[in-house]
């Protein structure tokens, strides 16, 4: 909306329930995306668009997910990797299961 530098004094921000966020410094924001507005209308949209995004738990997990394997590049056993990420053992097989489901969509796209 704005498309331009938003001056410090006119500067919105809120935080929007998103699935595909994860936060590196605090895990308290994971599934909070912080938005910018320059007035009230743009946060208004900014919100109203992220209000129609559907929330999916297993999108958020595979962030938590891959927020641990970046520190562990070479792998983790499944049971670490749950607990590192904060999840339990049925919570990481649905999620593995959505991105495998979510790739092949993609993947018949082409």
């Amino acid at each position: 909306m704005c498309q331009q530098a938003i001056a410090e004094g006119r500067r919105m921000r809120y935080a929007v329930p998103d699935s595909s966020a994860v936060s590196v410094h605090d895990l308290a924001h994971d599934g909070l995306r912080l938005v910018t507005a320059c007035s009230q209308e743009h946060l208004d949209v900014l919100r109203q668009r992220y209000a129609r995004r559907p929330f999916i738990e297993e999108e958020l997990w595979i962030g938590k997910i891959a927020r641990v394997l970046d520190k562990y590049p070479d792998g983790l056993r499944t049971d670490r990797l749950a607990e590192a990420a904060g999840l339990t053992a049925g919570q990481l097989e649905l999620a593995l299961q959505w991105l495998n489901r979510r790739a092949s969509q993609r993947w018949q796209q082409y």
